[in-house]
């Protein structure tokens, strides 16, 4: 590591990544109870393959799986969040990617404290995520295998938490519960997330009562699916707009938990797998009911989606170019995790272009 030179520490709050893009659409009540169908039916909801939304996306599991491209679909999504964070120049700066099997210093530190982290950045607007479509109406629940022939009456309930708030990182979304009564009790709970492109709210809470008729000689039961897709991908970090090193103005500076990092790259990237996203056009319940008939599998097996071309390349690695922010508003400001007066934080560059600096006043 190579000692060098920084001035004093910060002493204003990280500035917000200044929003560009068009505001979302206006979320609308949609009518109608849980749909109930045909097994191997489709409801008729849109499932976009790809999505995109400020946050980092509910339930999502980091992974350390990555590879080196976006779909055109996910780009497009990016950009409508933030063109100029998202674009060209960004991207060429360079793309750095973390997961637990990094050994630089700096990716390390903020892979450990990734929660913590989540939460100043996400609070700051500069986290999205960008997903491609893997499971179409993910199965949830069953219940109870009748034999005919029979009527038998059922009711689902769902419960929604934390809805349609974007806080402490996290995307707009919230927690999910789902149960099936009266013909066996089952029951899940997960989260969710809403896409940019979202235009329906789910109710909070709600139970809807049906029934099931099964013919002479037949099986039947009813199997519960979420109306949305999950998907994988990317949490990104932009760094758009961040202040420049005095010392080297290749690189761009932010302060997280006392620490005083210096990037030359256009994002910070977290690989994300198994979130799940609703429909954009969904109605008001966040599941759809299946009706199986005679020897149906106990678990239905999802229909792959179709692939999508990739064609944005991300780059890992790479100095950057020179940059200079622009006078004053948000660029002008620093967090204030690692306020310290006016004494000066040792500083350390890292092994991979990297420099993190100790504040501690």
């Amino acid at each position: 590591m190579e000692t060098m030179e920084a001035g004093s520490a910060p002493t204003d709050a990280l500035g917000p990544l200044s929003p560009v893009a068009a505001r979302l659409p206006e979320v609308r009540a949609a009518a109608g109870g849980v749909p109930l169908v045909e097994a191997g039916a489709d409801p008729g909801y849109l499932i976009p393959q790809d999505v995109g939304a400020w946050g980092m996306p509910n339930g999502a599991r980091r992974v350390d799986k990555w590879k080196n491209t976006l779909t055109d679909g996910e780009l497009s999504e990016l950009r409508r969040l933030h063109a100029y964070a998202f674009s060209d120049d960004e991207f060429g700066k360079g793309v750095r990617f973390i997961d637990s099997t990094d050994t630089g210093q700096a990716e390390k530190y903020l892979y450990d404290h990734f929660d913590d982290f989540r939460e100043v950045a996400g609070n700051a607007n500069r986290l999205a995520y960008a997903g491609s479509l893997r499971v179409r109406y993910p199965w949830r629940v069953s219940t109870d295998t009748a034999q005919g022939p029979t009527k038998v009456g059922y009711s689902v309930s769902h419960t929604l938490t934390k809805t349609e708030i974007e806080t402490n990182g996290w995307s707009a979304g919230g927690s999910l519960k789902l149960s099936i009564g009266k013909m066996g009790d089952a029951s899940f709970s997960g989260s969710y997330s809403y896409s940019r492109t979202n235009s329906t709210a789910w109710s909070t809470a709600d139970t809807v009562n049906s029934d099931l008729t099964v013919g002479d000689k037949q099986w039947g039961r009813i199997d519960v699916y979420n109306v949305g897709g999950t998907y994988d991908d990317y949490l990104f970090f932009c760094l758009w707009d961040l202040p420049v090193a005095a010392e080297d103005h290749r690189y761009r500076v932010f302060y997280f938990d006392g620490y005083r990092f210096r990037c030359p790259d256009g994002f910070l990237v977290f690989p994300l797998k198994d979130f799940f996203v609703k429909s954009p056009d969904s109605p008001p319940q966040p599941c759809a009911c299946s009706a199986s008939g005679p020897m149906a599998p106990r678990r239905p097996t999802p229909t792959s989606p179709p692939q999508a071309s990739r064609v944005a390349r991300l780059t890992d690695g790479g100095l950057g170019v020179h940059w200079t922010p622009a006078s004053g508003g948000p660029s002008a400001r620093l967090p204030a995790a690692a306020r310290a007066g006016s004494r000066e934080p040792a500083c350390f560059s890292c092994s991979r272009g990297w420099l993190i600096s100790r504040c501690d006043g």
